[in-house]
């Protein structure tokens, strides 16, 4: 009976083992997912920032030749 409980307990370790194993990489797949989510915002307002300085320059010009 004893060895029976111990195998049940290790069964039930081994399990809370793997369980916390897929938890810690769900949790890494999910920053990874955040930073490259962020990066690629931070991207686009900057390339949008660009754009809006590129049009203000332009107009600019187009004023100060008339």
């Amino acid at each position: 009976m004893r060895d029976y409980l111990a195998k049940q307990m290790e069964e039930k370790r081994l399990r809370e083992l793997q369980e916390k194993a897929l938890n810690d990489e769900q949790a890494n797949m999910w920053n990874k997912d955040f930073k490259n989510y962020s990066e690629e915002e931070r991207r686009l307002h900057d390339k949008i920032n660009k754009i809006n300085r590129d049009n203000q320059d332009f107009l600019k010009k187009q004023m100060e030749d008339k």
